[in-house]
């Protein structure tokens, strides 16, 4: 996300298989992560959700991940793929409640991020802006005006 110089990141829910019961969500994202890792697509799997607590504890005794157990079976899946839009703001990259405007850029900080200056109960600046403006100022005190 550092490096991520858009605006927005897409975030899609694909249309992958879902659990039975509320107890293997933990290990229906192991399978998942696990199938990406080896190139396959984990909304063309098919994952035999009875197998896979004992594939997992398999793995950890092995130290060594190998994909989850496939079933031939008919598996119950998600219907739709859902798209959510998330805004991305900061010199972090990171998502967080509270953001400060810099009236100069225009741009959204977190306060911890970046030395936001005060320059009046309104105004706030943020760092790279208020060296732009200070830079211009000394600038502008150095050269004489035109019309002096």
């Amino acid at each position: 996300m550092l490096f991520y110089q858009q605006g927005t990141v897409t975030l899609c829910n694909e249309k992958v298989q879902k659990q039975l019961g509320g107890s293997d969500c933990g290990l229906m994202a192991l399978a998942f992560a696990n199938d990406l890792s080896h190139g396959l697509d984990p909304a063309t799997q098919r994952y035999s959700q009875f197998e896979m607590r004992k594939h997992f504890v398999s793995c950890l005794e092995s130290k060594k991940m190998k994909p989850f157990p496939k079933t031939k079976r008919r598996v119950h899946c998600y219907l739709f793929c859902n798209r959510n839009f998330v805004p991305i703001f900061c010199l972090c990259r990171l998502p967080k409640q509270e953001y400060i405007q810099c009236c100069s850029c225009r741009g959204w900080y977190h306060p911890r991020c970046c030395s936001v200056q005060h320059d009046g109960p309104s105004h706030q600046s943020c760092h790279g802006s208020a060296q732009n403006v200070n830079q211009t100022r000394q600038k502008q005190e150095r050269e004489p005006f035109w019309g002096q």
